[in-house]
């Protein structure tokens, strides 16, 4: 009898449970993760307390009717505040920042009751193929970035290799690499002329050429800051030399691109904020082009939502979706990042979820911007 009482009196107190998960995910929300202990709270999952309400109200229709409207009423409060902040349901609709390449007024616009277009426009010289000076009617090409972190001893390597493959990424960051791949394994299995940098279980290989890389081993957070030029699409397993990769960025469509990967601590008993503060700090200082990795921090994080000027989250801009990574196969916490700075220009992001790790897929496609 002594050990049945403890347990009835677990059971008898289940019906409180979501009004307490709610305080508590309330507390976290209106505290922020500025500490240790409030970011305990913070890191809650919004699902949680939603799940938690539906089911006390559930269990207590038949006991307590008050409770169970009260609890009705509270999921759907909290369903309202999630899909309306955490979720996007269709991708928004791109808005470019200052200093982009958009057109100059009236520079497509036709002159009154004639087809001759404007000065400085895209307009061919009579009877040739050549373009006026310091035009460009090209479309851009859109590359593609891959991150993803492949848990590196679930599963056979080979598994993940072919996925990576499938995906055609012109920049590939991966965490959790496992210690056995070689230099000699990535060049044949990533695909013809793709070059990488590696380093403390982080891997960032591009299809084209690493100009420099620097590795930086901090307590809780590591990054691998790397700069890189991409080969051409129609060329893809050209090796460039460092003189024509270095001179890349003078070509109308700029290829060469700096990244910075990211690996933070999965440590629940450290601090972020001081973490996240530091990375902010970084990408203040080398101003990447683009920023991925597994920051085990949420997106809505108070130092991920005040980023440098210029840069922006993947997934707010132009992601929509499920907005979390880990962890599969019931993502409830976004930690994996993929962040751009002032020279990328999105085009689309997407989370691909496989049963090969413990972390979705990200997927950014981009434009360089002049």
């Amino acid at each position: 009898m002594s050990r049945a009482r403890p347990i009835r009196r677990i059971v008898s107190n289940l019906p409180a449970l979501p009004f307490v998960l709610t305080g508590l995910w309330s507390a976290g929300r209106l505290l922020g993760d500025g500490t240790w202990w409030s970011g305990l709270l913070f890191y809650i999952p919004t699902p949680v307390p939603i799940t938690a309400c539906v089911a006390g109200a559930v269990l207590l229709w038949k006991s307590t009717l008050r409770k169970a409207g009260i609890a009705g009423l509270v999921a759907v409060l909290l369903t309202i505040h999630w899909a309306s902040t955490e979720v996007n349901w269709v991708r928004p609709t791109s808005q470019k920042l200052p200093g982009t390449s958009q057109k100059l007024p009236g520079t497509s616009q036709k002159l009154p009751g004639t087809s001759q277009k404007l000065p400085g426009t895209s307009q061919k010289l009579p009877g040739t193929s050549q373009k006026l000076p310091g035009t460009n009617d090209s479309k851009p090409q859109e590359l593609r970035l891959v991150h993803w972190n492949v848990f590196r001893n679930f599963l056979p390597w080979q598994h993940k290799i072919e996925r990576l493959r499938r995906l055609e990424g012109d920049i590939y960051v991966l965490n959790e690499v496992p210690r056995q791949v070689t230099r000699g394994n990535w060049a044949l299995k990533l695909g013809p002329g793709m070059d990488y940098a590696m380093g403390q279980l982080m891997v960032v290989a591009c299809r084209g050429k690493v100009l420099s890389h620097e590795l930086e081993v901090d307590p809780g957070l590591i990054t691998l800051w790397v700069q890189c030029a991409l080969a051409p699409a129609d060329a893809p397993g050209t090796d460039l030399d460092e003189t024509v990769a270095a001179t890349l960025h003078r070509e109308t469509e700029p290829r060469a691109l700096s990244i910075l990967a990211v690996d933070m601590s999965a440590n629940p008993f450290m601090a972020r904020d001081p973490v996240l503060a530091r990375l902010v700090a970084k990408i203040e200082d080398r101003r990447p082009d683009l920023i991925a990795g597994d920051f085990n921090a949420p997106r809505r994080s108070r130092r991920l939502q005040q980023l440098p000027n210029g840069y922006r989250h993947a997934y707010e801009t132009t992601g929509r979706g499920w907005p979390y990574t880990w962890p599969v196969p019931f993502p409830l916490l976004a930690i994996d990042q993929c962040i751009f700075g002032p020279r990328i220009e999105p085009h689309g992001f997407r989370y691909l979820s496989t049963a090969s790790s413990d972390h979705r897929v990200q997927v950014f496609e981009f434009e360089t911007r002049h």
